[in-house]
């Protein structure tokens, strides 16, 4: 559980194998080369950052309602991330690289692609998942949800910081 500020440098590891690692307040980062270990990984509040890229593993990472979950490098296709509660955040600083599937979003839930405008989308799918194709000014992210959503509920604005939020109505 961490409610302040942790950095884990490269090399650095949080161990906590079996059980939860929770971000409850303040900020962590994981920098690249750093490890988090844990079965489950809670950003429930604050931000928690991962500057590198996330490799093949077990955690499976889940955004509170308040919570802020970022990821500067790519994610392996074997990770999940979970939305639960309304008002959390997936940041993406590479979402060419995002292959994790995505479960629980929608309502003020937000995806944010760090530092790209978005041009255009379109969601192709069934009624278990489906793939969110977006094309940004960085290239072409395909964005894997599980679950069923309606392609003409999805949209974009700024994120106020040269970015784009995905959002889903």
């Amino acid at each position: 559980t961490n409610r302040g500020q942790i950095s884990v440098g490269a090399g650095g590891v949080i161990d906590a194998s079996g059980a939860t690692f929770s971000q409850y307040a303040g900020a962590a980062t994981i920098e690249s080369g750093g490890e988090l270990r844990a079965a489950t990984v809670n950003a429930l509040g604050g931000v928690l950052e991962f500057a590198g890229d996330v490799g093949a593993g077990s955690s499976a990472f889940v955004i509170g309602a308040s919570g802020d979950l970022q990821f500067d490098g790519a994610v392996a296709a074997d990770r999940s991330v979970t939305f639960h509660g309304r008002g959390g955040v997936l940041a993406l600083g590479d979402g060419a690289g995002f292959d994790a599937t995505i479960y629980g979003f929608g309502g003020s839930d937000a995806i944010d692609l760090l530092g790209v405008s978005v041009s255009s989308f379109a969601y192709s799918g069934s009624d278990s998942s489906g793939t969110l194709t977006v094309q940004t000014s960085a290239g072409v992210a395909d964005l894997h949800f599980a679950g069923s959503y309606d392609g003409s509920r999805f949209s974009t604005l700024s994120d106020g910081a040269g970015g784009a939020k995905l959002l889903y109505a």
